[in-house]
């Protein structure tokens, strides 16, 4: 559930890449399925930096890409062992 302005947020681990076929390496990433009270989107939020990026065949055959990846960011006055943070903003409507 989102809070009353729409935000949403989670904790989870960056998950790795991994095969997905004899020539294929699927990059890091993270699956989202929403559901509004009548849409539903199916998604998923890449890594930026992830050198498996350019070679997968299905981001690159989006018409933007850049829309699906995120970049990390150092949680304010973190460490480089702390946490970091990602912003990945979606729309659905209903």
């Amino acid at each position: 559930m989102t809070g009353a302005d729409g935000s949403y947020r989670f904790e989870t681990i960056k998950p790795g890449a991994y095969p997905a076929g004899p020539n294929t390496i699927r990059p890091s990433h993270i699956h989202f399925d929403l559901s509004g009270t009548h849409d539903r989107l199916v998604t998923q939020m890449y890594f930026d930096g992830d050198p498996y990026n350019q070679k997968y065949r299905f981001l690159q055959s989006v018409l933007r890409p850049e829309v699906l990846i995120v970049k990390l960011r150092p949680t304010p006055g973190g460490s480089e062992t702390d946490p970091v943070l990602a912003v990945f903003d979606i729309v659905i409507r209903g």
